[in-house]
């Protein structure tokens, strides 16, 4: 008998077919799933090229094109653009997690008109300091002023 991927019950009721493929509904959590995933994982190593070309500065069509050629797999910009978004919600829970590092001063001024000269709604990015490094959540607009 089959299991919910969700919830692990085994009351199940056969919903007809998607792409080919049987299709399941689970009474207890409410919710539709298909058997077997189909689609392509990436090994980590991928993954972690991807974002450390982010931080060196490279564009995300750029790190598709590098990745291709390196890993010889194909990989979409967008997903890219979805791992170094992971990466960053990551390093976020982990620094909340962490106790507040207090900087005496530190001048933003240079990164702080660039993100609002180029209209960034909002980036992640490491600060290298003596003490260690930190991750910064920029912001622009309305939402800076929250910071």
């Amino acid at each position: 008998m089959h299991v919910c991927k969700f919830c692990g019950s085994e009351s199940l009721i056969k919903r007809g077919f998607v792409r080919d493929k049987q299709r399941y509904f689970c009474k207890l959590c409410k919710r539709h799933h298909v058997m077997g995933d189909d689609r392509e994982k990436y090994p980590e190593q991928v993954r972690l090229t991807a974002i450390i070309l982010y931080l060196e500065g490279c564009g995300f069509r750029r790190i598709a094109r590098i990745l291709r050629e390196i890993f010889r797999i194909k990989v979409h910009y967008q997903l890219v653009i979805h791992w170094i978004k992971q990466a960053g919600v990551k390093l976020e829970k982990r620094e909340e997690k962490r106790q507040a590092l207090t900087i005496p001063v530190l001048e933003l001024d240079e990164l702080y008109t660039y993100v609002q000269k180029k209209q960034i709604k909002s980036e992640y990015g490491l600060l290298l300091l003596e003490t260690g490094c930190v991750l910064v959540h920029l912001k622009s607009g309305t939402e800076a002023r929250k910071l």
